[in-house]
């Protein structure tokens, strides 16, 4: 899942203060990958998809994503990754505040229940978010990525 990781779209300091502002910051970081059709239509789903439910799943995780999988909105598969400054209260179900955002940006709908899927898993089955906390830089964060990864499948 590493692979799906664009340095560009890795902020280990984004500065909202709030939910809708972490949207917006998270929709532009994708955006930095020039893989993203609209920005602003993404802008908008991610905020329909909060209304409707948070996508919080505690542990200081959250894993953004459009409401509906629309196949044309972005030109390939990734996922941006977005460390904010202060935790936000993002609705997660312990109740927690939330720094570590995941923005999935998918064209294939297997493909994003997959990422959907395995980000939760790492997020409660391993380290993950002790070592994204302990992060200096983006090559911190894919190290941190791909070890949870194979040590999750050692443990699977």
């Amino acid at each position: 899942m590493a692979s799906l990781f664009d340095a560009e779209a890795i902020d280990l300091s984004v500065p909202a203060k709030a939910k809708a502002g972490i949207l917006r910051d998270m929709t532009d970081l994708a955006g930095k990958t020039g893989k993203v059709y609209d920005c602003e239509a993404l802008f908008h789903e991610l905020v329909e998809r909060e209304n409707a439910a948070s996508t919080a799943i505690g542990a200081g995780i959250a894993l953004l994503h459009p409401r509906y999988h629309d196949p044309y909105m972005f030109e390939d598969t990734f996922i941006a990754y977005g460390r904010s400054e202060r935790a936000i209260f993002f609705g997660a179900p312990d109740g927690a505040g939330t720094r570590h955002f995941f923005l999935i940006c998918s064209t294939d709908h297997e493909a994003h229940l997959h990422i959907l899927a395995r980000l939760a898993m790492l997020a409660h089955g391993t380290d993950l978010v002790e070592r994204l906390e302990a992060s200096a830089d983006v090559d911190d964060v894919l190290k941190a990525i791909r070890e949870c990864e194979g040590e999750f499948a050692v443990g699977d």
